[in-house]
């Protein structure tokens, strides 16, 4: 009896740790500390919230949104957006139970990346209420002038011999702190601000995949990372000069190219998956990047090739048509999907669809599948050591398979070989 209680314990405690093992990933290069993880629930990560939900799910959902728009480096009306359509029912009740220190990250997060949130003095339940019900992206306070007969030149001064002496007078302090803010607002913005849209493509301006190197970044580290980046298989792919591609390399390419490869946009239709495909066949046809443009096309078929043709104008460059398709097919509803698949799919529900097939050839499908759902959660998911954890979660229970979860070895697929179906 003492064993059994202790077997349960292990895997109650296996359990625990691989969910604070996912939860750390997925906070990974974030500003959010471990040290705070208990005011989060991993069970909870991306579902939906509502008035009675507790202060643990709606914080958990509060920070996994936070952590999106911080990956995705969101900001001014695209944020603004994106926060009206996630938190479209939250009442000031929900958002003051977001626990800290995630209340002032979440609030801050806003405030700093161009959303004005009002006056910090103000209750953050009421603050984001107030930005709920705005209709357009709020306008800044004005910072008043200061009037000073010679604030011109003193300007002028500061613009002109930038070294400062030791003591400045508090007007000159003044000034000073007006500096950024004057400099910032005569530089032209990263890209015009949208009145209609959300959705990048409708403007023809796509916004940043994730990985890519961010526009303010100096151009100088652009410039370094190019010279290991691979054309021929890292993505997102770098934005290159269109070239027109001739009638031979597209038939070769057309010749080489298997249809059953296209992409369709579906649901655990991978786009990364089947773009390096794309890749892989453009390198062994030494077809330069600046053709790859004309050629992304020929793999695309229902969704995808409509959206394309909707969508993508025909002068693209190869990185624009990427992004676009992922920004439009790769959604947090799929994601929610293989996620859901990727914890809550067991082996005994598997099982139980096709209870005619032998064991071994069930136990294959059912690997194959979370190997499949691990892809479709991105790289945050990668890893042996993730993938075995699951596979013996889901497969908890299972009588036929109990010597060999409790010895999984170092390989998922070789951890089966220590059972023998009956």
């Amino acid at each position: 009896m003492s064993g059994t209680n202790t077997s349960e314990a292990e895997a109650e405690n296996r359990i625990k740790d691989y969910k604070i093992a996912q939860l750390a990933l997925r906070l990974e290069g974030t500003s959010i500390s471990s040290r705070h993880f208990d005011s989060l629930d991993p069970d909870l990560w991306g579902e939906p919230v509502d008035k009675l939900s507790s202060a643990v799910a709606l914080t958990t959902y509060a920070v996994k949104l936070l952590t999106d728009w911080e990956e995705y480096k969101e900001h001014g009306e695209d944020l603004f957006l994106l926060f009206k359509e996630e938190f479209a029912d939250w009442t000031s009740d929900m958002f003051g139970k977001i626990k800290s220190p995630f209340k002032k990250r979440f609030r801050d997060y806003l405030h700093n990346n161009g959303v004005y949130t009002g006056k910090k003095t103000i209750p953050i339940g009421i603050a984001m209420v107030t930005l709920l019900n705005c209709e357009e992206l709020p306008e800044w306070p004005q910072i008043k002038e200061i009037d000073l007969p010679d604030q011109g030149q003193q300007f002028q001064q500061q613009k002109v011999a930038p070294k400062q002496t030791g003591y400045q007078s508090v007007e000159g302090q003044a000034l000073n702190s007006m500096l950024p803010t004057l400099k910032q607002q005569s530089q032209p913005p990263f890209r015009p601000i949208r009145s209609q849209s959300p959705y990048p493509w409708e403007n023809d301006q796509p916004r940043p995949a994730p990985g890519t190197l961010y526009p303010q970044r100096p151009a100088v580290r652009a410039v370094v990372d190019y010279k290991t980046f691979d054309d021929y298989n890292d993505l997102p792919p770098r934005d290159v000069q269109n070239e027109r591609v001739d009638a031979n390399t597209q038939t070769s390419f057309i010749k080489l190219w298997n249809r059953n490869q296209n992409y369709t946009g579906e649901a655990y239709d991978l786009l990364d998956n089947k773009v390096r495909y794309f890749l892989r066949i453009c390198y062994n046809l030494s077809i330069p990047v600046q053709y790859f443009h004309g050629l992304f096309s020929h793999i695309l078929d229902g969704e995808a090739q409509a959206f394309y043709l909707s969508y993508v104008p025909k002068d693209d460059t190869f990185y624009n048509q990427y992004t676009k398709m992922k920004y439009h097919f790769d959604t947090e509803i799929n994601h929610h999907q293989y996620y859901t698949d990727w914890t809550n799919i067991t082996f005994a529900n598997f099982r139980s669809k096709t209870p005619d097939k032998p064991l071994q050839e069930v136990l294959d499908a059912f690997l194959k599948k979370k190997q499949l759902c691990q892809r479709a959660l991105g790289e945050m998911y990668i890893g042996e050591s993730l993938l075995r954890t699951q596979i013996i979660t889901n497969c908890k229970g299972v009588p036929e398979l109990e010597v060999a979860l409790f010895n999984p070895g170092k390989v998922v697929r070789s951890s089966f070989h220590n059972f023998d179906p009956p």
